[in-house]
């Protein structure tokens, strides 16, 4: 198994920490529901002393964010298949309605054949509420939707536009929204539209442009 920590004596007050670990609880009860193979599955919430763990499958594999920082350039083939293998196990916690929240390269694990796996399910959202408290994180910021930047109601969409945010990075090499401060890529997620998917990689047609601006649309 692979063990994930979450230490409560980060948070202030034991008023924030009790509600951090009622939150814990109910989103990891909520993860040991989903049962499919392209997510990480969740066997054991618990506590010991201020440290609340989740105890869950090890994937050996490494991480997308790793490989692409690798340097490591995907076939047109190979991209698709990561996208619809992480689609489809969002589709089938969508379907029971649980939000992960926080879908970027480093919280998908590629195995050596290929296949697929969403981790993270269950302390996403733990982790989101804690970096706006204490200043979001810009690489997670990178895909998060507008209607998170904007506090607004979460549901499955939210996952999917961090999900295109992915795609239009695989396959063109460069992410849709691009700032040199958080401040300015807020504005860029909420605002502005990102540029033709066939404008920056010729050999996708007009209609893959589409599909990523409907992906990534604002509202």
């Amino acid at each position: 198994v692979a063990i994930k920590v979450v230490r409560l004596d980060q948070f202030s007050s034991a008023d924030e920490q009790a509600q951090l670990r009622l939150r814990l609880m109910r989103e990891a009860s909520a993860a040991g529901k989903l049962n499919h193979p392209g997510i990480v599955t969740v066997y054991q919430l618990g506590e010991h002393e201020d440290v609340v763990y989740v105890a869950m499958e090890l994937v050996e594999g490494r991480s997308l964010d790793e490989i692409l920082a690798s340097g490591a350039v995907f076939g047109t083939g190979v991209i698709f298949s990561i996208l619809r293998q992480v689609a489809a196990a969002l589709d089938h916690a969508h379907s029971l309605g649980i939000v992960h929240r926080d879908i970027k390269p480093a919280n998908v694990l590629v195995r050596s054949d290929g296949g697929v796996k969403i981790s993270d399910f269950g302390i996403a959202k733990i982790a989101s509420q804690k970096f706006t408290q204490s200043g979001m994180v810009l690489g997670t910021l990178a895909y998060m939707a507008p209607e998170q930047i904007m506090a607004a109601q979460i549901d499955g969409r939210a996952d999917q536009f961090s999900l295109a945010v992915m795609a239009f990075l695989m396959l063109s090499g460069q992410p849709p929204f691009r700032a040199e401060s958080s401040a300015g890529l807020l504005i860029q997620i909420v605002q502005t539209a990102p540029p033709p998917l066939h404008q920056l990689a010729s050999r996708y047609p007009p209609a893959a442009s589409a599909v990523l601006e409907r992906a990534l649309a604002k509202k």
